[in-house]
Order: structure tokens, then C-alpha cells, then sequence
């Protein structure tokens, strides 16, 4: 009797002995993910080089930051970016903080665009003199247009600073761009 009473408590605790309902079905595969963007730098930001960065951006977009890591006594730059335009179509292009110093003073960023090719001028304003330190330059955004992997590459830089001198010696740091 006592053993009868074990086995009932068993089965309770158990929650029964099973029903005879339908059988489950697996659940759906999760849907693909969203189109993803990596860029990878040619080689690590070092003293006096401007590189490319990949910011935060929404699915399927390309927030492309134009960053400079300890610049000195910098008045403006000017540059030619080529891209895969069969990867990647050009959205808009915005002002970072570096010039700007988070606000202090007036910049102007100027974007000519042609298919794969964005020609870019980014320069404070008025007699106010350069800028040092690290910081986003501008940034630039993209949609995916197809996956493939692709190159971003600076051609025709330049770099003026608060003397209205050309800065031979900014180094310039070009990159490898994914569309998954």
C-alpha cells in the first residue's frame, strides 16, 4: 500500500502520465539577419593620420566616419573618397566635432558626388586659427545596394592648417568595406 501511495505521488509530481494531443511542431527558422557592413581598417590609426571608421547606423546602413587621431594645428581638409558603388549607394555626408571643437566654431563641409566617387572639403571658418587632438571629422552615409566585399580609398588629400599651409605630413589610412 505504501509503495501504491509512492508511485501515485510520483506520477503527480510528474505532472502525469503525457496526453495524447498532436505532436509539436518545430518552431520557424529565425529570419536571415539584417544586411550587415564591416569595414576594416588598412592598418591602425597612429599620430598625425586620418583613417576610417564604421559609426553606429541603422540595418542595412553605413554611418562611414572620417577620423583624425592627433592632428595638429588643423584648419581644414580636402580629399577624394572612392567607393564601390555597386556595394554601396551614397546617402548624405554631416560635419563631425573635430573642426568644429563640439561647436565652438563654424565649419563648412562641401560634397560633389559622381557614381563610386564623393569629392570632399571640410574647413572651419574665419580667422579662428587649427584645431589638435583626435576626433570625427565628418561622416558620410550608406545604404547597402548589393553583398560583396569592396575597397574605400583617399585619393587626391590634402590637409591646411592654421597658417594656410599645406600638411605634408598627415598620413592618410584606407580600408576594406563587407556588405553581408
Amino acid at each position: 500500500m505504501l509503495l501504491n501511495g509512492l508511485a501515485l505521488a510520483a506520477l503527480v509530481a510528474c505532472g502525469g502520465g503525457g496526453g495524447g494531443g498532436s505532436p509539436t511542431q518545430p518552431p520557424p527558422p529565425p529570419p536571415p539577419p539584417p544586411p550587415g557592413i564591416v569595414v576594416t581598417s588598412d592598418s591602425a590609426a597612429s599620430a598625425g593620420t586620418v583613417s576610417l571608421r564604421a559609426g553606429s547606423g541603422a540595418a542595412g546602413e553605413l554611418l562611414l566616419e572620417v577620423v583624425g587621431t592627433d592632428l595638429q594645428n588643423v584648419y581644414g581638409l580636402a580629399f577624394t573618397l572612392l567607393y564601390p558603388a555597386g556595394l554601396l549607394n551614397f546617402q548624405e555626408g554631416s560635419e563631425g566635432t573635430f573642426l568644429s571643437q563640439s561647436g565652438a566654431v563654424d565649419t563648412s563641409l562641401q560634397v560633389f558626388q559622381s557614381q563610386g566617387e564623393l569629392v570632399l572639403g571640410v574647413s572651419r571658418l574665419g580667422d579662428v586659427g587649427g584645431t589638435s587632438g583626435s576626433g570625427v571629422v565628418l561622416s558620410l552615409r550608406f545604404t547597402s545596394a548589393a553583398s560583396g566585399t569592396g575597397r574605400l580609398e583617399f585619393v587626391d588629400q590634402d590637409g591646411v592648417d592654421g597658417n594656410g599651409q599645406v600638411m605634408d605630413f598627415l598620413g592618410w589610412i584606407d580600408a576594406q568595406v563587407q556588405v553581408n
